[in-house]
């Protein structure tokens, strides 16, 4: 948990020093997130993928943090932001995603 912590505190730190502005967190994100044949609304916290190659369209309001192992463990492979589409990496080692 400390390392998901730290990664949004990051993620914080370079979108206020590039004046993005954010949002206070919710409950839960609003909107959808995606991949090819799976979907989640107003997703909120881990879900674990069910399907390799891993991709992530995110149609949510939050960013989404795309972990190496399931259960969102492990490295953080990509950081997708609101409206954005994971790349080709995270899509060979993604197994998880984290939205808050």
């Amino acid at each position: 948990m400390g390392s998901r912590l730290a990664a949004v505190a990051g993620l914080l730190a370079i979108a206020v020093g590039s004046g993005v502005g954010l949002a206070a967190p919710a409950s839960a994100a609003h909107g959808e997130l995606r991949g090819k044949h799976w979907f989640v609304t107003n997703p909120s916290g881990c879900v674990n993928v069910p399907e390799l190659p891993l991709k992530v369209y995110n149609f949510t309001n939050e960013y989404a943090l795309v972990y190496q192992n399931r259960d969102c463990t492990g490295a953080i492979a990509e950081v997708v932001a609101p409206g954005g589409t994971s790349g080709d990496f995270s899509a060979s080692i993604g197994r998880s995603v984290w939205v808050d």
